[in-house]
């Protein structure tokens, strides 16, 4: 399972390695897909805490790019809420340089992290992915449903996309939608 694989391969280090295969045979299927179209949706691929912390990954990334000729702004790249809260300072930093090159950036499981408010507003992020866990029982109650419709005006008020994880039924879709979400 993913949850057991994944975190096995972070702890030894080879998450860096199948990291970069991932990212590179995503866009190259991309390109497969999509080179000749004349609509070309955006590829989304999520990216580990050590893996963008590792000191060639912005380099790699960029040879990427240029290899298989795809606008930086085709691709975002989604960080998982939980991995900025270690060395936020340090985050952001990659984060802007990764930013610079066009590259989009998203949050993903919003609110499951615990990371501080205050440096939302300073991350160069284009979309938050509100968590399912959010999403899931938010017609339950007047407070649940609260809740969400703050977090996506927490996200429009920094000028940040919304995406809903986990949406289910009609219902849900529609309540996220009067939301802007």
């Amino acid at each position: 399972s993913p949850t057991e694989f994944i975190p096995l391969t972070e702890r030894n280090g080879l998450i860096i390695d199948i990291g970069e295969w991932v990212i590179n045979e995503a866009i190259r299927q991309w390109t497969g897909w999509f080179s000749a179209s004349l609509s070309s949706p955006a590829i989304s691929v999520n990216v580990s805490p050590r893996q963008l912390k590792d000191a060639n990954f912005l380099r790699r990334l960029e040879e990427t790019l240029d290899t298989y000729q795809i606008l930086p702004s085709q691709l975002e790249l989604e960080i998982t809420e939980s991995m900025m809260v270690d060395d936020m300072e340090r985050v952001i930093v990659i984060l802007k340089d990764i930013s610079t090159l066009g590259v989009k950036l998203s949050i993903d499981d919003f609110g499951t992290g615990y990371s501080s408010l205050s440096y939302l507003s300073r991350l160069p992020v284009d979309t938050i992915k509100i968590d399912r866990s959010f999403i899931l029982p938010m017609l339950e109650s007047t407070e649940k449903l609260v809740l969400v419709r703050n977090l996506i005006r927490l996200g429009h008020d920094l000028g940040m996309q919304l995406v809903a994880e986990g949406v289910e039924d009609e219902e849900q879709l529609k309540v996220l939608g009067e939301f802007g979400c």
